[in-house]
């Protein structure tokens, strides 16, 4: 891996880090996530991740120039890897919602 792919990596990674950012606070406005560390954290990678998937496709299609399979499979796992943590969320928000029903 040349220094410049490394750097686009590096940049998109940020952007999704700054993004993801932004996004939970505008969700946790309309709707808070369950108050536990792991859900937020879930939460944040995830808003990240949805963040930069579309810059992903075209970095890896055009800038990093991998091919059309390569580029669909990076996404494709980022896209699995966003569910598992949407999918954290979803339990740690059914698991705190049991909680204080049982309360």
């Amino acid at each position: 891996m040349n220094p410049f792919n490394i750097i686009i990596v590096l940049a998109l990674i940020g952007f999704g880090l700054y993004a993801g950012r932004i996004v939970v606070q505008k969700s946790e406005a309309k709707k808070p996530v369950a108050n536990n560390p792991v859900a937020k954290a879930a939460h944040y990678l995830a808003a990240g991740v949805a963040s930069v998937l579309p810059l992903t496709l075209c970095a890896t299609l055009f800038v990093l120039q991998l091919g059309r399979f390569q580029a669909v499979g990076v996404c494709a796992g980022l896209f699995i890897f966003e569910f598992v943590l949407l999918a954290i969320v979803a339990a740690s928000s059914r698991a705190e919602t049991k909680r204080s029903a049982s309360s």
